[in-house]
């Protein structure tokens, strides 16, 4: 269940596992300014700055040892402290969200942990699947992984036209009204999740709509702004 918890919001299964994470709110403002993100980690008493990747649409996952001070292109990461000393435990990750997904996973134990900033594109190449594939190589089985998707733009806001519905043909996902088509982006990744073996209990779904709700959040499809919410994650107890 996703809670509020001073303008930041924080998944209660994540928060139980002491693993520091959240997805911003309007209110904490422009987290791609700077002074804004140190001043908010500060509050959140996390002192390393995160990193983050060049977002490309994509469903590439990527690990921190792939980091090499220059801006990598991908819109996922993975971090794991499983048998490898400090392994990731100080990396602090990050993804920018206007209407996109975070989704936030992690396993049984919590010290494997994901986080993918999922738009349409990336949905549309399976993003979702990808992640339970890449948690497999670190030795995670499906059914011992936990997801949970912060606020994003639902389906009452997604209209599309025909060349995006194409892209997800499955009935459940599309919802047409009359002449107008939505795409119910949050119900295709838990369409992906179960279709790889993650069992539908382990998946929570926030229903608050980044473009409905102006005096919480920031909407790229609303606003048309380059204004963004922050999503993170750390290992960090």
């Amino acid at each position: 269940m996703w809670v509020k918890n001073r303008d930041l919001y924080q998944e209660d299964r994540l928060q139980a596992l002491g693993i520091a994470h959240g997805v911003t709110t309007r209110i904490l403002g422009d987290m791609k300014v700077l002074e804004k993100r140190i001043g908010f980690f500060r509050s959140f008493g996390i002192q390393d700055q995160p990193v983050f990747l060049k977002q490309i649409h994509s469903a590439k996952v990527i690990r921190s040892s792939q980091l090499n001070g220059s801006s990598i292109e991908g819109d996922a990461w993975i971090l794991n402290n499983r048998g490898r000393g400090s392994g990731d435990k100080d990396q602090v990750v990050g993804i920018w969200v206007a209407d996109c997904l975070p989704v936030f996973f992690w396993n049984r134990e919590g010290d494997i942990v994901g986080l993918a900033h999922m738009g349409w594109r990336g949905i549309a190449q399976g993003l979702a699947g990808v992640m339970v594939e890449e948690f497999g190589k670190e030795g995670v089985a499906a059914e011992d992984i936990s997801a949970a998707v912060g606020p994003h733009i639902l389906h009452c806001c997604f209209r599309v036209g025909p060349e995006v519905a194409q892209k997800f043909p499955v009935d459940s996902t599309v919802v047409r009204e009359g002449e107008t088509t939505y795409v119910n982006l949050s119900e295709e990744v838990r369409r992906q999740l179960e279709e790889h073996g993650v069992p539908e209990e382990n998946v929570t779904f926030s229903l608050k709509c980044t473009a409905c709700l102006p005096e919480e959040f920031f909407s790229y499809r609303r606003e048309k702004l380059d204004l963004r919410m922050m999503a993170f994650l750390c290992l960090k107890h």
